[in-house]
């Protein structure tokens, strides 16, 4: 999957009823989490779309740098994008289902924010809590009682884990600190990292007003990176929809909108990839457009042979973007 860059960029979300340039409104859901509040279990709710859930995250200087969401029951039949949201977990998912009974492919949904080492992920969806807490007692972790969830110890903050009963069942790394909820899991390297997605407070990601302008051109998508790379400090965002649709948003400097529209559309009509294959051969039914709103923002959308070609690109460093 993606690799985390330590980069800064900002993160999403307030309500901006988003206008295509045309004037039509471009829909999408509001980043309001008062209407999904955390639940009494002492879970953080469930998420719906991607700016509810960046509403779910404490917002930070590393989970301000980087992104990743992901619907997994929606993508899991995607081969580059089946992880997305929760990359670490995903890799040893068929390890987890059989040894812990625990498949986290089959959750609704799911955020990954921070850089490492500072990095937290949270699914949202129904699993067996017992079992897994079962399996942590087993496995001699040890467990503290927070707000009706169990949050386990499972080694030193931000240690690697190489050894013990879970030694090759789950992520080395950044998995040290583990909260089980009903509705949610989560986990982190550290206590610290572990509550930015389980007591976000007011200060989220949904309260950042450039990336909520890139969440609201993103609109309805079942995977998505928000991301700044070191080549391209411009806020960017990627995003496939449930039907292929692959989707780029680019937060130009103010006043700029229209010319780096145009370079994208060039970019794609007439570029090529770093591998010397033209665009237009990738992309196809390309429409680009400014959309405005307390923002501007460039989306471009775009069909593909198959989804996460813009994933790639953004793994690449080689995304349709002016530099």
């Amino acid at each position: 999957m993606i690799p985390r860059w330590k980069t800064a960029v900002a993160v999403l979300a307030v309500p901006l009823g988003l206008t295509a340039c045309s004037g039509k409104p471009s829909p999408g859901p509001s980043p309001d989490s008062s209407s999904n509040p955390p639940s009494a279990s002492g879970t953080a709710g469930s998420a719906d779309g991607l700016l509810d859930a960046l509403g779910k995250a404490k917002a930070t200087p590393e989970t301000r740098a980087y992104v990743e969401y992901g619907r997994p029951s929606a993508t899991k039949d995607w081969k580059s994008l089946g992880g997305t949201g929760y990359t670490n977990l995903y890799n040893y998912a068929e390890l987890t289902t059989s040894r812990l009974k625990f498949d986290p492919r089959k959750f609704t949904t799911a955020l990954s924010v921070g850089q490492p080492p500072n990095t937290a992920t949270i699914l949202w969806g129904e699993y067996d809590t017992g079992a897994l807490n079962q399996a942590f007692a087993e496995a001699q972790g040890k467990r503290a009682d927070v707000n009706g969830a169990a949050v386990w110890t499972l080694g030193e903050d931000n240690g690697y884990q190489t050894q013990g009963p879970l030694a090759d069942a789950v992520p080395p790394v950044g998995f040290n600190k583990v909260r089980v909820a009903v509705g949610s899991f989560a986990f982190a390297g550290s206590a610290a990292s572990l509550a930015m997605v389980t007591d976000p407070g007011t200060e989220t990601l949904a309260k950042d007003p450039e990336n909520a302008a890139l969440a609201g051109c993103l609109q309805d998508v079942v995977a998505a990176i928000i991301s700044r790379v070191p080549e391209n400090p411009t806020p960017t965002g990627i995003g496939s929809r449930a039907d292929g649709t692959e989707v780029l948003c680019v937060l130009p400097p103010a006043g700029q909108a229209e010319d780096v529209r145009k370079k994208i559309e060039d970019k794609v009509g007439t570029g090529a990839r770093l591998t010397g294959q033209p665009w237009k051969d990738v992309l196809t039914n390309v429409q680009t457009e400014v959309v405005t709103g307390q923002s501007q923002v460039v989306r471009m959308t775009a069909k593909a042979p198959q989804p996460g070609v813009l994933f790639t690109a953004l793994a690449n460093r080689d995304l349709p973007v002016p530099r």
